[in-house]
């Protein structure tokens, strides 16, 4: 009788436990569909991330090239206002000077007027215009 009840028994839990299988096997698809779902969003956002961390760098890059012709033009007009300041003024002699002089200021003045993103946040390509534009003066 004993093992009547304990045949009984598993007959009953055998069900039981083959139906909750089922039921955790379909709850742990769904949670492995939702996080290949998650996975995905993920390495879009990553993607994204990437992208304008690429960005950032362009304009960094921009930004120190402008910098460093910015620092080369006001040397050459600090050390041409020196120059023209040392000695009073003639016209036959420091006429080219200060014609130069004026132009690295007026380079300068452009440089710094000329935004480094446009309208739309994004890199101003007139800044590599002026930047070649100015390479040379």
């Amino acid at each position: 009788m004993a093992l009547g009840t304990l045949v009984l028994g598993g007959i009953t839990v055998g069900p039981a436990l083959m139906i909750g299988g089922f039921v955790l096997g379909s709850q742990g698809e769904k949670a492995l569909t939702e996080a290949r779902k998650y996975e995905a969003k993920v390495k879009t956002e990553i993607a994204k991330l990437n992208v304008f961390n690429e960005f950032l760098g362009q304009v960094q890059r921009r930004i120190s090239e402008l910098s460093d012709l910015i620092k080369a033009l006001d040397a050459r007009a600090v050390e041409g206002l020196e120059e023209l300041e040392c000695k009073p003024f003639s016209r036959e002699r420091d006429a080219r000077k200060f014609q130069q002089v004026a132009l690295i200021i007026k380079s300068l003045s452009e440089i710094m007027k000329t935004p480094v993103l446009d309208a739309e946040g994004k890199l101003n390509p007139v800044t590599a215009i002026v930047r070649e534009k100015y390479r040379t003066v």
